[in-house]
């Protein structure tokens, strides 16, 4: 019914396999843990051990046909590398362990599907690791706690299709693969001191908070797709990139009203596109460059002074700038003095080069019909030594009298 080893060296393969009355393991200290060593041991409820080396692949894990390991908590202390599925069968998804609470001080790495398909599992606590590899935690429908205080890098789809919600996830001073959590379910995900978030790692998540603050890079579609999101803050991060925060259902957006970004220099094309509950955002003077339509489809920023930006960040066209008060007199006064339009009372027939050193003429320029249009770009050097070119364009279209356009 029980198992105490108080001070003991490594347990062999299948050492205690298929005890179908063993309820309680106390394990204070030992040596590796082989393969199957307490497989099948049906009746198992308590799982305690204090310091161990590696424990081998399917070391806990229900095998045998009605094998069911019933243990509810897992407590370790100190272990090594925790070795695919150790507690997990991936051969027979019906026989997934009944483990609710797991509890590890410090171990190196935990394995691919250690503790994957677990209904059951709610609460994970990890204070040091290695690493958590591929779909270490996947599919654990139930999860609501994860506290991982240490750990250097966490794996493909490790965290897969996971989360009840997980009420609070806070992660630093790692490096998150691709997909890592790939349609997890989270209410609040802190990220902070992150050296790489892979490509799709959050993709078609459900979250409701973010925090980012000193990531490093940000891979493609990190978390496009992402639902229910109602609060997102970054700062000090150097790039967003198009489609990092990606929208797949335009018409629904999200529920982000206010958006602070705090140390980013470069804004991506349709970075926040149909970001549609927007109504405040804040980018602080650090910002260089904002590109096009990076809050284009953002309907609800109206309000004057909505978008607070510095005068000098680069910003490409979004429909809702032209919208802002600040923006517009901006570009006013960018333009003041840079175009002349000259009177004319009848249209003119036609417009042509200054013989400049690079000409190009639009194919389709005409001035016959009313809405016809012309276009002239031409090109010399100013200072070839400095390679320091002068650029000129003329524009004319025929419009109705009285109508004016400015290019």
């Amino acid at each position: 019914e029980t198992v105490t080893i108080i001070n003991g060296g490594d347990i062999g393969e299948g050492a205690f396999s298929g005890l179908s009355n063993l309820t309680e393991i106390s394990l204070c200290t030992v040596g590796d843990i082989g393969k199957d060593a307490f497989g099948s041991c049906s009746a198992l409820e308590v799982l305690t051990i204090g310091t161990c080396g590696d424990i081998a692949n399917g070391a806990f894990s229900p095998k045998q046909s009605g094998g069911n390991n019933g243990v509810k908590t897992v407590v370790i202390g100190t272990c090594g590398d925790i070795s695919s599925s150790a507690f997990a069968n991936m051969a027979n998804f019906s026989r997934r362990g009944e483990i609710v609470t797991l509890t590890i001080g410090e171990c190196g790495a935990i394995g691919s599907s250690a503790f994957s398909n677990m209904p059951n599992l709610e609460e994970v606590s990890i204070g040091k690791c290695a690493s958590i590899s591929s779909q270490a935690f996947a599919f654990d429908s139930a999860l609501s706690k994860v506290e991982i205080a240490d750990c250097e890098s966490i794996g493909d789809t490790a965290f897969m299709s996971a989360g009840a919600p997980i009420e609070t996830l806070v992660l630093e001073n790692c490096a998150i693969a691709e997909t890592a959590f790939y349609m997890v379910k989270i209410d609040t995900l802190v990220l902070d001191n992150i050296s790489e978030i892979g490509d799709s790692a959050f993709q078609s998540s459900t979250i409701k908070n973010i925090t980012l603050s000193n990531i490093d890079s940000m891979g493609k579609g990190a978390f496009a797709g992402v639902k229910e999101l109602a609060a997102l803050t970054i700062e000090n991060v150097e790039r967003i990139e198009e489609g990092t925060f990606e929208i797949y259902n335009t018409e629904e957006g999200n529920s982000v009203e206010t958006l602070i970004l705090k140390n980013v220099d470069y804004i991506g094309s349709y970075a926040f596109y149909s970001f549609n509950s927007l109504k405040k955002v804040y980018i602080d003077q650090s910002c260089g460059y904002v590109g096009a339509h990076a809050f284009t489809g953002c309907d609800s920023l109206t309000g004057e002074d909505a978008i607070v930006i510095a005068d000098t960040t680069r910003l490409g066209y979004s429909d809702v700038l032209v919208n802002q008060p600040s923006i517009h007199d901006r570009v006013k006064a960018i333009l003041a003095d840079k175009f002349g339009l000259d009177d004319l009372s009848t249209p003119i027939g036609s417009i042509s080069p200054d013989g400049w050193t690079s000409v190009k003429t639009g194919e389709a320029n005409s001035a016959e019909n009313i809405g016809d249009t012309q276009l002239i770009k031409e090109a010399k050097w100013n200072d070839a030594k400095k390679t320091i070119a002068d650029v000129q364009l003329k524009a004319y279209y025929t419009a109705n009298k009285q109508m004016d356009f400015i290019i």
